[in-house]
């Protein structure tokens, strides 16, 4: 559909479309409900400009849509965030269980991702396909798209596929973005405000940006005045599939957030946001690693690694010293805001056990979930295979891998 039709239907819908959206600020109910009324909406919705996160600028109405689908990464978990899942008239394979155990979008099998765990039976099984999805599957399939027919899309990919699939779909398109920075970058806090204002959300929206802003105070606060020298390594980040130990982040945002030092500032080694090093410069800074975090997303290839080599690990000082920590693993199809924020948490707790006292992390993993996806998930969540038994102190390394590799 032409832009000119697009802005005629637009404002056509003054008066010709109704209220859809329902709000809800309460952290314990999912936004799936449909059932109460939005304490934004009016009588009559109004058209809005809004620019989303590509650039875009769309002329929307709150409100007023009734068949949504999410396409792209991560782009169904912010909606779930925000938006009343009955209104998804299609979803990924990928988020759709059915679809999976035919064997269409079947990756991060066995890893916690909240939003999936969270609605897939209730909201997204047996939904049509509005593509296959996943880290092989990066660009819009437009026929099961418009066999889905869509009102509007939230998407996560470029604005060039955006523009296309507003002509070929015929519905608006609105784009979605993460961040280097995961659970507190501005993209994502933008996403879920301009998610709160185009689906008539603007209070459950508002109550999620807050409670990200403050438990990014929060965290910050509780660490500024930590004097410690203690150096720290976080390895395994998934990152577009198996990663392993090498699979570091030079400014690592959780543990910026903590005050924590990344024992990659000031070490020689090159490298910029996430990425892999080499042996040699993991090697070089064995010594000087004071206290080491393993993302359970790198933890498989890691295993194996260690089986064929039991010696990676040999000279590690936090090894030595029993200061390994498990993490859950944030990246899967994109970042789990709520798992990022849960594993700031843990690891803050880690490193300054003295400025956290007060916090148990499972209670306050399943407060973040429940704030996220209105369901205490956490001991579900660490269950999984995948996740390796969920947040814990690793005092001897060798042997825990090898209780694992059993």
């Amino acid at each position: 559909m032409k832009k000119q039709t697009l802005f005629i239907l637009a404002f056509s819908a003054l008066t010709l479309a109704s209220c859809g959206g329902s709000s809800s600020s309460s952290s314990s109910t999912s936004q799936a409900s449909s059932s109460s009324s939005s304490a934004s909406s009016s009588s009559a919705p109004s058209t809005i400009t809004v620019e989303d996160l590509t650039g875009r600028s769309l002329i929307l109405t709150p409100g007023s849509y009734s068949k949504i689908v999410c396409v792209g990464a991560g782009a169904l978990r912010l909606y779930s965030y925000v938006g009343d899942l009955s209104l998804l008239a299609g979803v990924e394979d990928i988020d759709n269980p059915t679809a999976r155990a035919n064997g269409s979008g079947v990756y991060f099998t066995n890893v916690p991702r909240p939003y999936y765990d969270a609605y897939a039976a209730d909201y997204f099984d047996g939904l049509p396909s509005c593509g296959i999805g996943g880290p092989a599957n990066q660009r819009p399939e437009m026929e099961k798209l418009i066999a889905c027919d869509p009102d509007l899309i939230i998407s996560e990919y470029s604005a060039d596929y955006a523009e296309s699939m507003e002509e070929e779909v015929g519905c608006p398109v609105f784009n979605i973005a993460y961040g280097a920075r995961t659970v507190f970058d501005s993209n994502v806090k933008n996403s879920i405000s301009k998610l709160g204002q185009i689906l008539d959300k603007a209070d459950r929206a508002s109550e999620l940006v807050t409670y990200i802003e403050t438990a990014e105070t929060d965290l910050n606060t509780r660490t500024a005045s930590a004097t410690t020298s203690i150096k720290a390594y976080a390895g395994g980040i998934g990152n577009w599939g198996q990663t392993n130990y090498l699979a570091t982040h030079f400014s690592f945002p959780l543990f910026s957030v903590n005050n924590i030092t990344n024992v990659l500032s000031g070490s020689g080694i090159e490298g910029v946001g996430q990425a892999s090093i080499s042996l040699d410069a993991f090697a070089s800074i064995a010594g000087e690693i004071d206290v080491m975090f393993l993302d359970a997303a790198g933890l498989s290839s890691t295993l194996s690694l260690n089986q064929a080599d039991n010696t990676i690990f040999d000279g590690v000082k936090a090894v030595e010293d029993g200061k390994v920590f498990l993490t859950m693993p944030y990246n899967a199809y994109y970042t789990n805001i709520e798992t990022a924020l849960m594993d700031a948490y843990y690891i803050g707790a880690s490193v300054y056990p003295e400025a956290f006292t007060d916090v148990e992390i499972g209670d306050k993993a399943d407060e973040i979930l429940e704030k996220f996806v209105g369901k205490k998930l956490y001991a579900q969540e660490s269950a999984l295979p995948g996740a390796y038994g969920g947040f814990q102190q690793i005092e001897n390394l060798k042997e825990w891998m090898e209780q694992k590799l059993s």
